[in-house]
C-alpha cells in the first residue's frame, strides 16, 4: 500500500490536511484564464492575439459565462482591445458577430462532452472543430460573399450571411447582435 502524501495547511498549523493525488493535481491546475479581462485591459501583446487567440477568447468567455451572456462580455472586450491598440476601425461587427456565432454552434455541440479540465475541453475543440481555424475570410467564404464583407453596414452592424444560413444557436434573436 502506497502512502498518500501530506500537504501541509496553513489555515492549521498543527494539523496536516490529507488530500488525495488527484485532488493535489487538480489544485495546482491554472484556472480558465480571465482573457477578457486582459483585452480590456489591452494587455496582450498584439502579434499574440491572432485568429486562433480570438477564437479562444470567444470559446472561453462562452464556457464561463453561457452563450448568451459571454457573447455579451466579449463583444464590448473585443472593442475595448481595439481601441487600446487605436485600431478600432479593424473591428468588423458582422466578422466578429458570425465568427461567434459559430464558435458558439460549435460549442454548443461539444457540451454533452464538457466533461475535463479546461485545457482537454479547448483542445477537443480545436481537433473537432479545425475549420474554424483557418482565416476569418476562409472560414466565413461559405456564408459570406466578398462583396457583403466589404461593404461599410458589414462593419458597422451585423449583416446576415448572403450565401447560406449560420448555424442556428441562442443568439439568434432580436437584439442579439
Amino acid at each position: 500500500m502506497s502512502a498518500i502524501p501530506l500537504i501541509h495547511s496553513p489555515a492549521h498549523e498543527d494539523a496536516p490536511s490529507i488530500v488525495r493525488p488527484a485532488q493535489a493535481a487538480a489544485q495546482r491546475l491554472p484556472a480558465l484564464p480571465d482573457v477578457l479581462a486582459a483585452l480590456h485591459a489591452g494587455s496582450l501583446a498584439p502579434h499574440a492575439f491572432d485568429h486562433r487567440a480570438h477564437l479562444f477568447a470567444a470559446w472561453s468567455a462562452l464556457l464561463r459565462y453561457g452563450v448568451v451572456e459571454g457573447a455579451a462580455r466579449f463583444r464590448p472586450a473585443l472593442r475595448a482591445y481595439t481601441a487600446h491598440l487605436q485600431a478600432a476601425d479593424k473591428y468588423h461587427v458582422t466578422i466578429t458577430e458570425a465568427l461567434l456565432r459559430l464558435v458558439a454552434a460549435a460549442a454548443l455541440s461539444a457540451s454533452a462532452d464538457s466533461e475535463g479540465r479546461w485545457q482537454a475541453q479547448w483542445q477537443r475543440f480545436e481537433r473537432r472543430h479545425a475549420a474554424l481555424f483557418r482565416s476569418s475570410r476562409e472560414v466565413l467564404a461559405d456564408y459570406y460573399s466578398d462583396a457583403c464583407l466589404l461593404q461599410d453596414e458589414a462593419r458597422l452592424r451585423f449583416v446576415p450571411p448572403d450565401l447560406r444560413a449560420l448555424p442556428p444557436t441562442a443568439l439568434d434573436g432580436p437584439g442579439m447582435e
